[in-house]
Parts: C-alpha cells; structure tokens; sequence
C-alpha cells in the first residue's frame, strides 16, 4: 500500500504507465464538476467518481486483475488494509475482479484520507474503503482509479 498526497505524484513517476495515467487525471482540476461513474482513461485505466456517507463498517473488498488508486476529493474517510490470501477468493471473485471477506489473514492497517490524498491497494491487500472517520460527516466525494496490474 501507498499512502500519500497527489501533490507528490512525481514521487512516483517510476511506476508503469497505467500509473502515470491515474496522477495526470486525479491531478486535474476539475474533479469536483465531474459527475458520478465512470471515466475510461488511456492504457486500460478507468475510474469511478462516487458521493456517499462514509458507513461505521463493511466487508474487505478483494482485487485480483486491478490496483485501486483511492482519492478524496472532498471530505475525510478512512480505509483499512489487511493481508489476504487471494487463491481463496480468485474464483469467486473473478468475474467482477472483486470478492468480499469478512476476515483477513494479519493484522490490518488503518489510514485517514482527507481531500487531495490518495492510497494505492494493490492486489493481494484486502481493503475496506470509504469508512467514516469520526471526523468527517457529510457527504464524501471520491475517485477510484482502477489501474491494470495483472
């Protein structure tokens, strides 16, 4: 997982092209004005613009074909990250390159996102997104990235 500001995107500037596609659109400066679904990008990367009121829990989601570069737009949330075992839930999660556990295979990680952060979870790192943080609490506005890894 990386967790950083996308004013620091250059940081990154050595991971594959796909990447590079993600920081120059979450870079942009209009994507408050973009409305809710999806983008289709270059180089196979697309992302979905969401609202929502961050809930107390849910499940881990669990990629297998995708990273998820995660970005706040607006509002504060936190995710949580754990080791899982993806053999045990590339089948059934294969069609939708997303499968749901309740449990994690080590301990998790827990990191506060605010407006203008993002977090890259790649596959193999189960994640529970879009949590509130007790801080924030009106509507979020975010972006994820979906980046091809596999």
């Amino acid at each position: 997982m990386i967790v950083d500001s996308i004013a620091h995107a250059d940081r990154y500037a050595g991971l594959p092209a796909a990447f590079q596609t993600a920081f120059a659109f979450l870079s942009r400066t209009d994507l408050a004005d973009l409305p809710c679904g999806r983008v289709d990008l270059d180089n196979g990367v697309f992302a979905n613009v969401q609202r929502y009121v961050p809930p107390a829990d849910k499940q881990y989601e669990q990629h297998f074909a995708y990273a998820d570069v995660q970005f706040v737009i607006a509002g504060s949330e936190r995710l949580v990250e754990a080791p899982i075992d993806a053999a045990r839930y590339r089948e059934a999660g294969a069609a939708e390159d997303c499968a749901l556990t309740d449990d994690a295979d080590g301990a998790p990680t827990t990191v506060s996102l605010s407006a203008g952060d993002f977090c890259i979870v790649w596959p193999g790192e189960a994640h529970k997104p879009g949590l509130s943080d007790g801080a924030y609490a009106g509507e979020v506005r975010k972006i994820v990235v979906k980046v091809p890894v596999a």
